[in-house]
């Protein structure tokens, strides 16, 4: 079983280069608590992921407490929520106090532009990841490419695409 400082620091990392929310905190997870600690199985930090996902809150946070809750224990779990948060929680109190006594430097704005570079390559990487592991019928990959046209090519609303997909899943039920 992981120390409680080991567990601080990998959340804690985890958290300082989350940027863009769970889909690009997914890389980083796995990179440090499966190839670099070896703590969990990437099935595992997968299934913690999914499972952080259907309840309410940040993802990230949900995620690593409720892996460390479930393999470990309770308190390494508050330890893992806690390292995860804090760096978002330092980092907006700095920008928040240098936003009052600057103005925001064309060198800056680099600094944010290359950072939504970086979680875009991380979040489509994820999504790579995610579709070359799961078992997806021909059928599936249409849906996916219809959903990515229609929501991109014709700008229908989300909550219509989820529906769209939730009704051809129940219409092709098996041959998903």
């Amino acid at each position: 079983m992981p120390k409680p400082l080991e567990i601080f620091i990998s959340y804690f990392k985890v958290g300082l280069f989350t940027f863009g929310g769970g889909y690009a905190m997914l890389p980083v997870l796995m990179d440090e608590v499966v190839k670099n600690k070896h703590w969990f199985k990437e099935e595992e930090v997968l299934e913690g992921y999914a499972m952080a996902q259907l309840s309410v809150g940040i993802i990230a946070i949900n995620t690593t407490t409720l892996l460390t809750a479930r393999k470990f224990s309770r308190p390494l779990a508050l330890i893992a929520a806690l390292a995860t948060m804090l760096p978002s929680i330092l980092l907006l109190s700095v920008i928040g106090l240098l936003l009052e006594t600057i103005t925001i430097s064309y060198t800056l704005e680099l600094i944010f532009l290359s950072i939504q570079i970086g979680v875009g390559v991380l979040i489509a990487y994820t999504l790579l990841g995610l579709v070359s592991k799961s078992t997806i019928s021909p059928y599936g990959y249409v849906l996916i490419v219809a959903i990515i046209i229609l929501f991109l090519g014709f700008k229908v609303s989300s909550i219509l695409l989820v529906a769209l997909a939730i009704g051809l899943s129940i219409l092709w039920g098996d041959k998903l």
